[in-house]
């Protein structure tokens, strides 16, 4: 649907008479993004009810129109300021995105050119056009529901012994994968506690039970693990990635349902596993933090307790509906997830500061008092409980920390002073789902090795 005006062209090239005439470019681009939008407007009084069918029918059309037009915008500014490296990097993002989606393309290709027809006739034709589109539409409307159906019948996996465990589920059609870590005490008669691992960008799940060592971890103290996995980023099938609220880039993977596909996993571990329902926590490193705090707001009646690590809120959260308790790490030094937050003025991605995070997730817990700040060994921790119910919300910040988790592995020596393995297991062995120990949540600092 999109052709491609930077195909062929070196846009790195400072030589002035072989450089693309900006305004052409971009606008170009530009206007092959709107091309639908544009013909729509030659109808305002129909537009709107047009938007709704399309809407309803199939989402992933309007996200396309807002995301293209964000990198449209990028690519005019870009253009105009003389900044080729961008222009023919956002090229190839776009080059490899539009390939992989060939498929997915030409549906939503369909149901534009029908919309736009719907939208040039409807003076003539008025509800019957409508009608029409609806009835064409409703198809994939359709054919969603009976993948989800089938998603519901997908057989389960009981897993009796432990060991380690490469399962797959199906969500809207697509397989998605997660691993199991079953540890050594588990027997299926005696419920245990889980702890779903959501790695970072460029990680899969291999990558992230190697850096954290939760395994180890699971097996000493005697809990499942559960890595769900991303979808690949650009061609790398090992280089994963999360569909999240603070990004407006161009990648493969978002148009997943990652909220879904995580709140699916936590069931289907809940079936083929005797999982303690009211001891199921989530823990997340950089994009996959920023995830699992959308997971914990969408689906928080599953979670007693969530762990962020490098992460960041968008500012366009939604509110959980049920208290869950939370732990965030972040170093003060961090280049990816800056602790004070991340400067927006491009648009294109939004990471508000730690403290932020904090203040979200007290509102959203009933916490109304600033809570208790120690610091110890370069590690300052703020600490802040609901009196009434347990629930707790606690931020360690290490000082001189940078992206990565912390650790014996870790490269930088601020970064080596706390576990953050250790740390969020003490926190997530004193938290159930909607309750928390008062009296270990009273202690705000832990004695540090």
């Amino acid at each position: 649907m999109f052709t491609n005006p930077f195909h062929g062209a070196d846009h790195t090239d400072q030589n002035a008479e072989t450089r693309p005439d900006s305004n052409t470019v971009a606008h170009k681009l530009l206007d092959e993004v709107h091309q639908e939008l544009r013909l729509q407007t030659q109808n305002k009084s129909k537009q709107n009810m047009i938007g709704e069918i399309i809407d309803l029918a199939y989402d992933p059309v309007t996200e396309d129109h807002r995301r293209l037009t964000g990198i449209a915008n990028r690519l005019d500014r870009a253009a105009a300021a003389g900044d080729y490296a961008i222009i023919a990097a956002q090229q190839k993002i776009i080059e490899q995105e539009l390939s992989r989606d060939q498929r997915d393309r030409n549906r939503r290709q369909t149901i534009d050119f029908l919309a736009n027809d719907v939208v040039s006739v409807a003076p003539e034709l008025g509800s019957a056009a409508i009608s029409a589109a609806a009835k064409f539409i409703g198809g994939f409307r359709d054919n969603a529901e009976a993948n989800r159906r089938a998603d519901a019948k997908e057989p389960l996996h009981i897993m009796q012994k432990p060991g380690d465990y490469q399962e797959e589920i199906t969500i809207d059609g697509q397989k998605r994968t997660y691993k199991v870590h079953v540890p050594p005490g588990y027997t299926p008669d005696k419920p245990m506690p889980a702890v779903v691992m959501l790695h970072g960008i460029t990680e899969n799940a291999d990558v992230f039970a190697d850096r954290t060592q939760m395994n180890a971890k699971a097996d000493h103290e005697g809990f499942i693990t559960v890595y769900p996995e991303g979808n690949p980023l650009l061609k790398n099938q090992t280089h994963l990635a999360w569909n999240v609220a603070n990004w407006d880039i161009f990648h493969p993977a978002r148009h997943a349902d990652d909220v879904e596909f995580v709140g699916k996993v936590i069931d289907r571990i809940g079936q083929e596993l005797n999982v303690d329902a009211n001891r199921t926590y989530l823990a997340g490193f950089s994009n996959g933090g920023m995830l699992a705090q959308q997971v914990a707001a969408e689906k928080s009646d599953k979670l007693a307790a969530v762990a962020l690590v490098g992460a960041a809120l968008s500012g366009k959260d939604k509110a959980p509906k049920s208290p869950v308790s939370v732990i965030d790490i972040h170093g003060t030094l961090d280049p990816v997830v800056p602790y004070e937050g991340w400067d927006n003025s491009l648009g294109i991605v939004t990471m508000q500061p730690v403290t932020y995070t904090s203040d979200y997730w007290k509102a959203a817990d009933g916490i109304n008092d600033a809570g208790v700040e120690t610091s110890k060994n370069g590690v300052i921790v703020r600490d802040s409980v609901n009196p009434s119910t347990g629930i707790e919300v606690k931020q360690i910040g290490i000082v001189g920390g940078m992206h990565t988790w912390p650790g014996a592995t870790a490269t930088m020596a601020a970064d080596r002073v706390i576990k953050a393995t250790d740390e969020i297991w003490d926190f997530f062995s004193h938290h159930t789902l909607g309750h928390g120990d008062l009296k270990m949540a009273s202690a705000s600092l832990r004695a540090f090795a």
